[in-house]
């Protein structure tokens, strides 16, 4: 999940973008927030699904 995250943002920071537009980095961001809580979402689901996260219901 790490890896993926560091990924998405690695290829934000060689966007060309970057240079040209102040705004892109506010949507580099915000990308990579929505990308976190996607991660969250997985991990939580991953935690249920082993019986690790309310494993008492």
């Amino acid at each position: 999940m790490i890896g993926w995250l560091a990924l998405k943002l690695a290829t934000d920071w060689n966007h060309p973008d970057w240079k040209e537009k102040a705004a892109a980095r506010e949507f580099a961001v915000s990308a990579l927030l929505g990308g976190l809580v996607s991660m969250l979402f997985a991990l939580i689901g991953g935690l249920i699904c082993a019986g690790k996260l309310f494993s008492g219901v």
